[in-house]
């Protein structure tokens, strides 16, 4: 059986007798700020994040660079700055070191964001870059990764 990362998420695991033949695919988060990220968050809360927290975290601070970088509340502006705050060149950001990014950001010099769920890249028209992706099953003490996998390019 295959499933969806909604059913890898959460508490299903732990009320189905899973069998040795379900298997899923998630987002990886492999992003040099993970570990910082993890540690920040477990400290706040007392957990780990949850299966798209990483990528939350990443989104928001990709859009608070770029408004700070922006200089202007207007979404088109930020639009215009969210790659320019993710290509190396810059001051590096990680999680834990967004409100210097931001102080920096705001007083015009340039950033670069490098997220806790994997390296942020936007092409010339705002898309998105590629993604990683961990494959994994289920056993007895939780799941288990088996592969990570980076689609081809241009598969989306």
């Amino acid at each position: 059986m295959f499933i969806s990362d909604g059913l890898i998420d959460g508490t299903v695991q732990e009320s189905v007798d899973f069998h040795d033949a379900v298997y899923g695919v998630v987002p990886a988060s492999v992003g040099p700020g993970q570990e910082r990220f993890v540690s920040m968050y477990n400290e706040e809360y007392g957990t780990e994040p949850g299966l798209f927290g990483s990528n939350t975290y990443d989104a928001a601070a990709t859009i608070l660079l770029a408004n700070a970088a922006a200089g202007e509340n207007d979404g088109a502006a930020i639009a215009r700055q969210m790659r320019e705050v993710t290509v190396a060149g810059g001051t590096e950001i990680q999680p834990g070191e967004l409100a210097d990014g931001i102080e920096r950001a705001g007083a015009g010099e340039k950033v670069h964001y490098r997220g806790a769920a994997g390296e942020i890249e936007f092409d010339e028209n705002g898309d998105g870059g590629p993604v990683q992706y961990e494959y994994l099953t289920f056993t007895d003490s939780g799941r288990e990764i088996l592969d990570q996998l980076t689609p081809p390019e241009g598969s989306a």
